[in-house]
């Protein structure tokens, strides 16, 4: 790795795409009322995706796929959510793509942080 984190071969530029493996989020995901007056809510959403980094080498697009499924947490006032923010409940391991069944592949990233809007413009 070079001082700015990017392998030897890797070139500077690119682009990141995420795509979730499912249209929906996962079925574990819940909506709790924590706070009746005035209304308070915790949204967890579960999902697992893929992500593509073009550029990331000469060996053409790097193809990564979460461990274990993402978890985002978002303590909402309203339903459906608009312009709320959503944290990370733990950080996400990434593994190439074709390994992601092997529970002994090495991460080839973490993602520890990842804040997300959801709802709204």
């Amino acid at each position: 790795m070079s001082a700015t984190g990017c392998p030897r071969n890797c070139r500077k530029g690119g682009t990141i795409t995420i795509e979730q493996d499912d249209v929906d989020v996962d079925a574990q995901s819940t909506l709790r009322l924590t706070q009746t007056v005035p209304p308070r809510y915790e949204l967890r959403e579960i999902t697992t995706f893929a992500m593509t980094i073009d550029g990331a080498g000469e060996d053409g697009p790097l193809v990564l796929g979460t461990r274990n499924p993402m978890v985002l947490i978002g303590q909402l006032t309203q339903y459906p959510p608009k312009g709320d923010l959503y944290r990370l409940e733990n950080p996400v391991e990434l593994v190439e793509l074709k390994d992601r069944e092997d529970s002994t592949a090495k991460p080839v990233a973490v993602i520890e942080q990842f804040p997300v809007k959801v709802g709204g413009l």
